[in-house]
């Protein structure tokens, strides 16, 4: 029987000495559907699911030839699959079974995100309290601390959230996620804090874009209503006009941005403009799924803020419905 050799991530090669051990490693998630395998007595490497006797071992999702991608893509980004739908069922499926599997450290990859953040907030409320005694207290000082919380936001959001994303892919990877996955970030913190900046960029902007409407629907109706001049309903259409075009800059930009941090933990060796370019192509081949993928997620978180418990049960969820859609698109790569 011939035996066959597996480019591992390492780049090293294995052996497999037969068929059978191959496929007892794709069902222990060591060999993926983009891994590298030659069989003996072949000359070059090919995808481990263009082998048909190892095809069917592999979610339907995973499976795709690369012959397909657009150059721009296959260039960019190896592995990325054109002609996979986002299955939102199976995201969700997934997710629940994940976080059934791995209940204690979801819970504290999400408390400590929580602790981090809110640490990071109440920095400028504790150097306060130490510095008031020392130099006294004047109206600048805490106005001051202030300003030095926004700007360590601004320096450290970005590489926290790429961090925050890369522990729960190696949840959804099965790679042995740690609480340290959240410094991930840090290694590549430029990159990661300028990702932050242009999504903050481009949300204002098209947030301006649609300024006009909501300023003279809005503000003027709602200054009427304070001062007791309550318009007639009829002319409140303009409000809804408002609202609905700003709700619709939020969702675009959230759709079309969405997966910047994900690709940039995933992908460390990609550049922030890549990163842009890509979830945006991501986004506008899977539209459909996409949208009812992030209708649900919404509508469940806003159907669990009702209670504290249902936030804390179905917050690790969504994540890690989320981190499975984005997965099925983008298969792992050898650096991630």
């Amino acid at each position: 029987m011939a035996s066959y050799w597996i480019k591992g991530n390492d780049g090293k090669e294995y052996r497999a000495e037969d068929e059978k051990t191959v496929i007892d490693w794709i069902q222990e998630n060591r060999i993926a559907a983009f891994t590298e395998i030659k069989k003996e007595g072949e000359d070059q490497f090919r995808l481990a699911s263009l082998y048909p006797e190892f095809v069917s071992y592999f979610p339907s999702s995973a499976v795709a030839s690369p012959s397909v991608l657009p150059p721009v893509l296959k260039d960019e980004l190896p592995g990325i699959v054109e002609e996979t739908n986002l299955q939102v069922g199976l995201a969700f499926r997934e997710g629940w079974q994940l976080f059934r599997e791995n209940i204690l450290l979801s819970y504290g990859g999400f408390i400590f995100w929580v602790v981090i953040n809110l640490a990071i907030g109440f920095l400028p409320a504790l150097a306060h309290l130490v510095l008031r005694p020392i130099v006294g207290d004047f109206p600048g000082l805490l106005v001051g601390m202030q300003g030095i919380s926004y700007l360590l936001q601004l320096i450290l959001a970005g590489p926290l959230l790429v961090g925050f994303y890369k522990f729960w892919l190696n949840m959804v990877d099965k790679r042995d996620p740690h609480l340290q996955d959240f410094l991930n970030g840090f290694e590549i913190w430029l990159p990661a804090m300028l990702t932050q900046w242009l999504k903050g960029l481009i949300f204002m902007g098209m947030i301006a874009l649609s300024f006009p409407f909501f300023i003279s629907s809005f503000f003027f109706k709602f200054q009427d209503w304070m001062s007791g001049k309550v318009p007639p309903i009829e002319e409140w259409g303009w409000v809804l006009v408002g609202l609905f075009v700003l709700a619709f800059v939020i969702v675009v930009v959230m759709t079309l941005f969405w997966f910047v941090e994900f690709l940039l933990a995933d992908r460390v060796s990609l550049k922030v403009f890549q990163c842009f370019k890509l979830s945006a192509q991501l986004a506008l081949r899977n539209i459909p799924g996409l949208a009812l993928l992030f209708t649900l997620v919404t509508v469940f978180f806003i159907v669990a803020c009702f209670t504290i418990v249902g936030v804390l049960i179905i917050l690790p969820w969504l994540i890690l419905s989320v981190v499975h859609g984005y997965r099925q698109l983008v298969p792992r790569s050898k650096e991630s």
